[in-house]
């Protein structure tokens, strides 16, 4: 099956992204043509890839292209704000003659897929590929996903002694959806009045249990019931179906590394509460 093949001279790419809409599914993204905006595809995961849904990856106004994918490490992901939906970062190290541009996409139950945050190259670096490698991870243990950005050399006509620069930029709370202008009403709305306390907590991971309580009334009908755990890359590291969610019970995961998780409850395909855990 073919999702790219729009000839010989073009350069099609694709991206694991995690989770980024909470249904238990990894999702992806993928270039169909040379990475114009148009191009640039988003697809969820799901038992029929085939017929799943796809978004493009939209920019800020008409800025030129966040995403280049026909090379390696344009696109990387994690849960940057640590609301247990991955997130996606990319970059375009050619934008503006190879000065470089940058952008990341908020994950959610029901992301709009246009960009939330658009980064331009530093003042320090005018011209010299800023995002040409990208990497994700918690830097700095805080418990929130943090991403790399490199700017490593200029084009031989401007700088040929520069050193080359890796920006580092923070993962934090404060990183929200800022495109969503107006309430979407095919959106249910949040079962805040759902909570989820999970136990011990930190975790040790050579005890490969985890209890669990739920706060709250649960929806009186139910289809399906799925409970995942998400690392901070936002990948699914465990995933188990019950038929009827108990308010209580344990969760068997096979051995973690240590770090943060996100213990999430999806009801009928929909989110509906999460619990962050740490592993030691």
């Amino acid at each position: 099956r073919t999702l790219a093949d729009n000839g010989a001279w073009n350069f099609p790419g694709a991206y694991k992204v995690g989770d980024f809409n909470g249904d238990g599914f990894d999702d992806f993204v993928y270039c169909n043509g040379d990475s114009w905006p148009e191009d640039n595809k988003l697809r969820y995961g799901a038992e029929d890839i085939m017929s799943s849904d796809e978004f493009t990856l939209l920019n800020i106004g008409t800025s030129p292209s966040l995403i280049n994918m026909d090379w390696h490490d344009r696109v990387v992901y994690g849960d940057f704000n640590g609301d247990g939906y991955s997130d996606i970062a990319g970059a375009n190290f050619k934008a503006y003659i190879y000065q470089g541009v940058a952008g990341f996409w908020l994950g959610g139950a029901n992301p709009n897929t246009t960009c939330d945050l658009r980064i331009d190259r530093p003042s320090t670096s005018p011209y010299q590929q800023f995002g040409y490698y990208m990497a994700a991870g918690d830097f700095n243990g805080d418990g929130y996903c943090d991403v790399a950005i490199s700017a490593p050399h200029a084009l031989p006509a401007y700088d040929p002694v520069y050193k080359g620069y890796v920006y580092i930029f923070a993962g934090n709370s404060d990183l929200t959806d800022t495109t969503v202008s107006t309430d979407d009403y095919l959106q249910p709305p949040p079962t805040e009045n759902i909570k989820i306390k999970c136990y011990p907590n930190p975790f040790h991971a050579e005890f490969p249990k985890i209890s669990y309580e739920i706060e709250g009334e649960l929806p009186s009908h139910i289809d399906s019931a799925i409970w995942t755990i998400h690392n901070i890359r936002g990948q699914v590291v465990h995933r188990q179906t019950a038929d009827q969610p108990s308010k209580s019970g344990s969760l068997l995961p096979k051995k973690l590394s240590p770090g943060v998780y996100v213990v999430s409850l999806h009801i009928n395909g929909q989110r509906i509460s999460s619990s962050k855990i740490t592993i030691k």
